[in-house]
């Protein structure tokens, strides 16, 4: 795993999921497993056309930061990895808003 609090994913409250077997990766078993890390705003699966990639939104980046630390394999797979996520949009608006 890359990054860390205020390391890559800042204030980011997305994470890309990355290796996940094409049959666990579906909304219900995301769900299943990042729920417990806090409110889920969207689960997108197939992100960026990989079928083995998801996106998950948390509420906040607290959250987010919450999955991302957890020592526990995700899905109980220790080659399923989890990395920050930034919205393009969101670099934008940063950038602008900077001076």
């Amino acid at each position: 795993r890359g990054g860390g609090r205020g390391g890559r994913g800042g204030a980011s409250n997305m994470l890309a999921v990355r290796n996940i077997p094409i049959e666990m990766n579906s909304i219900t078993h995301l769900n299943a497993h990042f729920a417990r890390f806090g409110a889920l705003q969207n689960i997108q699966i197939n992100f960026e056309g990989d079928p083995s990639s998801a996106l998950v939104t948390f509420s906040t980046p607290d959250e987010a930061n919450a999955a991302f630390s957890t020592a526990e394999a995700v899905m109980n797979n220790r080659f399923i990895k989890v990395y920050w996520h930034m919205d393009k949009n969101n670099v934008k608006d940063k950038l602008n808003n900077s001076g």
